[in-house]
């Protein structure tokens, strides 16, 4: 059975995995959207495009944030067990 250190450790190496995910959704959303400004938002397929990307980013958002809280709330259990002698 895994620690609470261990888990999150695992939660941690997660969440930067997502993390570069993330960056590259933001700059591909941030791309197209560059594009669509261009073009005086006219373009309703590269809108479309863009409202796409923006969901996806959100999504990966998500997940990252997930791990890091849950990363965050092991670290602290494993912190709290070892002041309470559970360790």
């Amino acid at each position: 059975m895994k620690t609470n250190r261990q888990i999150a450790m695992d939660f941690a190496e997660t969440y930067k995995e997502y993390k570069k995910i993330e960056e590259e959704k933001r700059k591909e959303w941030n791309a197209l959207f560059e594009k669509w400004e261009e073009v005086g938002y006219e373009d309703h397929e590269l809108g479309d495009r863009v409202e796409a990307a923006s969901k996806e980013y959100s999504e990966i958002q998500k997940k990252t944030d997930m791990c890091a809280r849950l990363a965050l709330d092991y670290i602290l259990k494993d912190q709290e067990e070892r002041i309470n002698g559970k360790h």
